[in-house]
């Protein structure tokens, strides 16, 4: 709950400083497929298939030239691996760079993430603590006449779970297709 309110009050300064700045918005909406979940518990490691899912989230761009950079976070919904009990998500919150590759109302763009993740679970226990941690992701994607977009993404999650002092490390890696309106 407290890593949740901290997130909150991240957003509302990022959407504050962005407004100040006069920086650019995007809504997206994302379809997330083909992820996979890796964990390594006592030198084995074992990965699974992640059922598709979705994904909302918020951009703050600089309008400049070609290159742009801002802020951004996302909230995944929750999803699960596939023969797993559980469910999952991240929210990741990021510094962002977008190079547009032309001029103009329609352009094509290439754009980097990197950031810092909460990880949580639906089923969780007193004894059981999750922790967030390094996100990144690269991307591309088309500027459709000044007020959407539409994007192609590969990104990554880190986090871990903590019992007592056994730290068994998540990562997820997913493709996601997203649709953005820019405001």
């Amino acid at each position: 709950m407290k890593k949740t309110l901290t997130l909150v009050i991240a957003v509302i300064i990022t959407v504050s400083m962005a407004s100040m700045a006069g920086a650019e918005g995007i809504i997206k909406m994302g379809y997330d497929n083909l992820g996979v979940m890796e964990t390594k518990y006592f030198g084995e490691t074992s990965t699974n298939e992640i059922e598709a899912g979705y994904t909302l989230g918020v951009e703050f761009l600089k309008p400049e030239n070609r290159l742009q950079t801002g802020l951004g976070i996302e909230y995944q919904l929750m999803r699960g691996a596939t023969g797993a009990s559980e469910d999952f998500h991240f929210i990741p919150a990021y510094l962002t760079a977008r190079l547009n590759l032309f001029k103009g109302k329609t352009s094509p763009y290439l754009q980097g993430r990197l950031g810092y993740n909460l990880f949580q679970v639906n089923k969780t226990s007193s004894h059981l603590s999750y922790n967030g941690g390094l996100y990144y992701g690269v991307g591309a994607g088309l500027t459709l006449a000044k007020d959407m977009q539409v994007q192609l993404d590969y990104s990554v999650h880190n986090g871990e779970r903590q019992w007592q002092n056994v730290v068994t490390p998540y990562q997820y890696e997913k493709f996601s297709l997203s649709v953005g309106l820019i405001f």
